[in-house]
C-alpha cells in the first residue's frame, strides 16, 4: 500500500489549463504507478485501452487512491506519457550538457557509475521545469524505477521483440483494422440504402393509400349530391298516384254532390208541395 504525502501541494500559486492537470500529480504517485508497471507484465508504455493498462489501473485505486480522491484513467495515463516524454527529453539535454553522462545501455542497481547518472538525471528533471514537466513530478525514486523500465524498453526495440516480426505482426494487425473497417463502412452503406428503400416503398404505399381514399370520397360525394335514377323514377309514380286519387276522390265528392244536390231538390218539391195542397184546403 502507498501513502498519500505530497508536502509541494501546499503552494498559494494556482495553475491553470494543463498544468493544472499536471500540478496534481507528485513524486509519490509516480512511485505507486511504476512500482505497479514492474509487477504488471508487459504494462510499460501500454495503451489506455489494453487489458495491462486496465490492470494497472485497478491497483492504482485498491493501492493508492482508495485514501485520496481518484483520478480518472486517461487523465493518469495522458500524465504517465507526459512524464515518459519529459523523462526522455531530459536524457538528451543530460548528454549535451555532459558529455560524460550518457546513457547507459544496461542497469545495474548499486553501481557507482549508475547511482551518479540517475543523481545528474533527478537534478536535471527537478531543475529544468517546463511546461508538461512539473518539478514536484520527480524525485530519486521516481528516476530508479523508470530508468531501468525505460532501458528495457528501448533494448526490445533495438534488437529485441520489436524486430521484423514485430513489424510484420504490426502490418497484420493494422491491415486486419483496415479491412474491419471498411466491411463496417460497407455494412453500415448496406443498412442505410435498405432503410431508403424501405423508406420509399412505404411512401409509394401511402400515396397509394391516399389516392385511394381520395377515390372514395369523391365517389360517396357524388352519390350524395346526385339523386338517382331510381329516386326520381319513385318521385313521378307518387306524382301519379297522388293525381289518380285526387281525380277518385273529386269524382266520388262529385257523386256525392249530385246525390245531395237531387235529395235536396226532393226536399224542397215535397216542401212546397206540402205547402201548396195546405193552401188549397183553407180555402
Amino acid at each position: 500500500m502507498f501513502a498519500i504525502l505530497d508536502p509541494d501541494s501546499l503552494t498559494s500559486k494556482k495553475p491553470s489549463g494543463r498544468e493544472k492537470g499536471a500540478a496534481t500529480y507528485s513524486s509519490v504517485e509516480h512511485v505507486a504507478l511504476l512500482s505497479i508497471f514492474s509487477q504488471v507484465p508487459d504494462a510499460f508504455n501500454c495503451s489506455e485501452s489494453s487489458p495491462q493498462w486496465e490492470e494497472v489501473y485497478k491497483r492504482m485505486i485498491a493501492e493508492f487512491y482508495q485514501s485520496g480522491a481518484t483520478q480518472l484513467s486517461g487523465a493518469l495515463h495522458g500524465n504517465f506519457v507526459d512524464l515518459y516524454g519529459a523523462f526522455k527529453v531530459e536524457i538528451r539535454n543530460l548528454s549535451v550538457l555532459d558529455k560524460e553522462r550518457k546513457c547507459p545501455v544496461e542497469y545495474k542497481a548499486g553501481d557507482d557509475a549508475m547511482v551518479e547518472y540517475v543523481e545528474a538525471l533527478d537534478n536535471l528533471l527537478s531543475s529544468d521545469s517546463k511546461k508538461f514537466n512539473s518539478k514536484k513530478w520527480w524525485s530519486c525514486g521516481v528516476v530508479e524505477l523508470l530508468l531501468p523500465m525505460h532501458l528495457e524498453y528501448m533494448s526490445e526495440i533495438r534488437g529485441g521483440t520489436q524486430t521484423a516480426g514485430w513489424l510484420s505482426d504490426k502490418v497484420t494487425v493494422h491491415k486486419m483494422k483496415y479491412e474491419t473497417d471498411q466491411k463496417n463502412q460497407l455494412d453500415e452503406l448496406a443498412k442505410n440504402r435498405k432503410a431508403e428503400e424501405e423508406e420509399r416503398i412505404d411512401a409509394a404505399k401511402n400515396r397509394k393509400a391516399v389516392a385511394e381514399a381520395s377515390a372514395q370520397l369523391v365517389q360517396a360525394f357524388q352519390q350524395f349530391s346526385t339523386p338517382p335514377a331510381q329516386v326520381e323514377n319513385v318521385g313521378a309514380m307518387a306524382e301519379q298516384k297522388l293525381a289518380a286519387m285526387k281525380s277518385e276522390i273529386m269524382q266520388e265528392i262529385g257523386v256525392k254532390m249530385d246525390k245531395i244536390s237531387k235529395e235536396v231538390k226532393d226536399s224542397l218539391a215535397s216542401i212546397l208541395g206540402l205547402l201548396h195542397g195546405n193552401a188549397s184546403n183553407s180555402n
